[in-house]
């Protein structure tokens, strides 16, 4: 997205839209994906020899569980996008692309759950915990973790 300085002369200006959610770079992360575009609702003001421009962005993003790994749908909202550019000449063309990009990929949160009680996945077989219970594995775990303590000899 790029707004031009000149445009502006001293006064607040309000750009609402949608852009791709290509800007993000997701293609081959193994973890998030987009599901829609990013919407955004920003005001630019300019002050003498600055820029500033402050709003809100919202996108939907399909993120994989950290912990049963299965893919959901994640809403992401950035409710104080605020950046300030310096203004060099009287008409500069200020690019936010990568400031919207950071500002929408630190917004997510550093373990995405499908929900707070995912219950992830067997260690041992693996499979999704969430829909199906592995009887087996667990009771095999269980005593497998206290087989040790059976060779111990308590009498020398």
């Amino acid at each position: 997205m790029i707004i031009q300085s000149g445009e502006l002369q001293q006064r607040e200006r309000k750009y609402e839209g949608e852009l791709p959610a290509s800007i993000l770079e997701l293609e081959g992360d193994p973890f998030l994906r987009a599901a829609g575009a990013i919407h955004y609702e920003l005001q630019a003001q300019r002050l003498a020899q600055e820029l500033l421009v402050r709003g809100a962005l919202d996108v939907e993003l399909e993120c994989r569980c950290a912990r049963c790994a299965e893919w959901f749908r994640c809403a992401v909202r950035v409710p104080a996008f605020l950046r300030s550019y310096e203004l060099v000449t009287e008409n500069e063309s200020i690019d936010l692309t990568a400031d919207l990009r950071e500002d929408i990929l630190l917004a997510l949160p550093m373990n995405q759950l499908c929900s707070e009680g995912c219950r992830g996945r067997c260690v041992v077989c693996g499979i999704n915990l969430n829909k199906q219970t592995c009887v087996a594995c667990h009771a095999r775990q269980k005593t497998a973790a206290w087989d040790a303590l059976d060779q111990l000899n308590l009498t020398e």
